[in-house]
């Protein structure tokens, strides 16, 4: 069910139950409204009142996300009593890295939240188009969201989208870098997606403003392991 389909945050807020959701190794501790965790998220409703489908949190009051990030987890709360991600109107989503954004996305496929992960892909695609990212995509990170996820999925299709975006790019000549480390690293199916996304990218019509494949005077002096000419 949609978020403008379920309980509005103010009638949630009208119930007086709370719950204590710890986050992480060090247990850092939010105190939440149940009404608004159970109508809006599937994994809560099932952990606080899933009768007898072995959980103890209902009786207790409590649950601890022991592998979760406590930043990651505190980006989905943000999101929770905003109800929506407007691109522009707030900038909190803007304010974390690639990285964190992609991991906020994770968290929320994990707890069975679709409408939040497609909005925040949806808001981090937006915000890329108009903000430079200043970090350099990870090979460790590609492992991480590989081992995480399943062909087809959404987010892996956002990372090849963003690596492929970086690979055209005017920026640089050191392209190759990536590529060999992501081999090193062994993210055979990382390297199989983006290999396919750089084809198409070649044969298709581009919408890059700035492109080093179809825009002359962006061209590297090198292209994946190609050597300089003279």
């Amino acid at each position: 069910m949609a978020f403008s389909q379920k309980p509005s945050l103010s009638e949630c807020l009208q119930t007086a139950d709370y719950v204590k959701v710890y986050v992480g190794p060090e247990r850092k501790m939010w105190v939440l409204n149940e009404e608004l965790l159970c109508t809006r998220l599937d994994y809560f409703r099932a952990a606080f009142r899933g009768g007898g489908s072995g959980f103890q949190e209902g009786a207790e009051k409590s649950i601890h996300l022991a592998e979760e990030d406590p930043s990651v987890f505190a980006c989905a709360v943000e999101y929770l009593h905003r109800g929506t991600n407007r691109c522009g109107e707030c900038n909190w989503l803007n304010d974390k890295s690639f990285e964190e954004n992609i991991k906020l996305c994770m968290f929320a496929e994990r707890l069975g939240c679709l409408e939040l992960r497609d909005e925040l892909l949806y808001s981090a695609r937006r915000l890329g188009e108009y903000n430079d990212y200043q970090e350099e995509l990870k090979p460790e990170l590609m492992v991480f969201i590989y081992s995480q996820t399943i062909a087809g999925s959404p987010i892996r299709e956002r990372v090849v989208e963003r690596a492929t975006w970086d690979f055209f790019m005017p920026v640089g000549e050191d392209v190759d870098e990536f590529y060999k480390s992501s081999i090193t690293a062994g993210c055979s199916e990382f390297m199989q997606d983006f290999m396919v996304s750089i084809n198409n990218h070649l044969l298709e019509h581009c919408c890059f403003t700035y492109c080093r494949a179809h825009k002359s005077e962006f061209r590297p002096k090198k292209l994946l392991g190609r050597k300089k000419t003279t």
